[in-house]
């Protein structure tokens, strides 16, 4: 069993970060109109921080590292409860991305503080077992400042930040924290996740774009591997009405699905609604927090 990374991977992001192919300038912090009030009409059912215990603000917060290093950002609701459970979702780079620039990319901030999320994006690390550690950490930094609903932290990123989801997910001395994830354009084949002994059942999301020439294929590969682990009934495979194919009958209810839509390798192939509508899905408790 491998627990390093592939190499070929890790030469094809090398090659991906050099290039500029997904990096770019980095634009500045989101403005406060992309974040949204939310109601908390769910407040009576959401876990609780004791009080003054998690002193992180509300609104925009820029400029953080975690003591491994990892700059990242975080973005709350206007309105946001110091003393509610938030599900946490955790946004990972594309190769050469800063934080910010991730965030540009997605798009996921205003739609996901509308839903009551905290969303941290963070920025890119080079491709490597020491990097995809020091990212895994990043929920219990933000844990340890915000109010976070511990059995409600989901995780998405695209190439790169996808190959670190996936990576997070399956290293079995990790923290393993997510409740589901959506890797999209991740950069694991079939044959590299055979490295890896399965983890406990998640629920899977595996995006990819039918046109990506850096990684082709990978992702009807990877949710083999996903459906397997998973105990999903290989044979049961059904497609929504957008096109995603669903696994049926898996264990623990870790649904697993694929979607993959046209375009390149660079090219973001999900909507806000779809991703956070996966992730609300996922049955999950929010137990009180000390």
């Amino acid at each position: 069993m491998s627990h390093a990374l592939p190499t070929s991977l890790v030469a094809a992001l090398l090659w991906l970060a050099g290039s500029g192919l997904l990096g770019g300038c980095s634009p500045a912090p989101a403005p406060a109109d992309e974040l949204a009030d939310y109601a908390y009409h769910d407040a009576p059912d959401r876990g609780h921080c004791a009080p003054a215990s998690r002193l992180g603000a509300a609104g925009a917060s820029d400029e953080l590292s975690t003591p491994e290093g990892v700059r990242y950002v975080v973005r709350t609701p206007r309105n946001y409860r110091a003393e509610s459970a938030h599900p946490l979702l955790v946004v990972y780079a594309p190769a050469g991305q800063t934080a910010a620039a991730s965030e540009r990319y997605s798009g996921l901030t205003a739609a996901a503080t509308a839903r009551g999320f905290l969303v941290v994006y963070a920025a890119a690390q080079r491709p490597s077992l020491a990097g995809i550690r020091a990212l895994a950490q990043l929920p219990a930094a933000v844990a340890a400042r915000w109010c976070v609903a511990p059995t409600q932290i989901y995780a998405t990123g695209h190439s790169d930040g996808g190959t670190a989801t996936t990576a997070i997910a399956v290293l079995p001395d990790g923290p393993q924290p997510f409740a589901a994830i959506a890797p999209s354009a991740a950069g694991f084949t079939a044959a590299d996740l055979r490295g890896y002994r399965c983890p406990p059942p998640v629920r899977v999301m595996v995006l990819h774009n039918a046109d990506d020439a850096l990684f082709p294929g990978w992702g009807a590969q990877a949710v083999g591997w996903w459906a397997q682990c998973n105990g999903c009934a290989l044979a049961g495979a059904t497609r929504d009405p957008s096109g995603c194919l669903h696994y049926a009958h898996c264990a623990r209810g870790a649904e697993t699905r694929y979607c993959e839509r046209p375009g390149a390798h660079r090219r973001w192939p999900t909507s806000a609604a779809e991703l956070l509508d996966f992730f609300q899905a996922t049955p999950a408790a929010a137990p009180t927090q000390p």
